[in-house]
């Protein structure tokens, strides 16, 4: 017996919607749960806690969190511009509605796990000015090339120019499983391959 078949023909197509987009994406999930479960391994084995105890927040200056908060509004504001312009060759959305969009985008990235809250965004846009679920998706896409070439720079810069303790530990404090020439090369590793996505969009 179908389960489907007496459910209203907006329901049918939701479902088969939902069920499209896990088969599309289900490498992404799967590569994002393993990389999440590998950081609460080093995390548990190097005795670290995701959430610091009570004490450790006498040592927060709490005027700097009201500062953290307007800048953090500013941030999605330029960012949600950004994406307006991403969007400008198909789509011409208001800056207002892609900020709302944006607010519960990057809300949802912070709430939910394995960062499938990526997908909040252009799932709602599809929704909203009934653009393609591809075209959405693929200016998120071109936002984390961006955004990882940009931190690849700054980290090879960094890498390359700023001192360094003379002799190096081999190691990185706190994680004594990860080695620092693991760190360098994945640093440089990063910036080719974002370097080379970043040419083909």
């Amino acid at each position: 017996m179908d389960p489907l078949k007496d459910l209203p023909p907006a329901h049918v197509a939701m479902h088969h919607e939902k069920s499209g987009f896990v088969r599309r994406n289900w490498v992404k999930l799967a590569l994002s749960a393993l990389i999440t479960a590998c950081l609460l391994y080093a995390i548990a084995k190097e005795d670290m806690s995701l959430v610091p105890s009570l004490d450790k927040f006498r040592f927060v200056r709490w005027w700097t969190v009201g500062g953290y908060v307007v800048m953090l509004f500013v941030l999605t504001y330029f960012r949600a511009v950004r994406w307006r312009y991403l969007l400008r060759s198909f789509a011409d959305v208001p800056k207002a509605r892609l900020l709302r969009l944006s607010l519960v985008g990057f809300a949802a990235i912070l709430i939910l796990p394995f960062r499938i809250g990526e997908f909040v965004r252009p799932m709602m846009l599809k929704k909203d000015i009934k653009i393609s679920m591809s075209a959405a998706t693929g200016t998120i896409v071109a936002e984390r090339i961006v955004d990882g070439l940009v931190v690849s720079v700054v980290l090879a810069l960094g890498l390359l120019y700023l001192p360094t303790i003379d002799p190096l530990p081999e190691t990185v404090v706190g994680l004594s499983s990860v080695k620092m020439s693991i760190v360098r090369g994945s640093g440089f590793t990063m910036l080719a391959v974002f370097g080379i996505a970043f040419i083909t969009i």
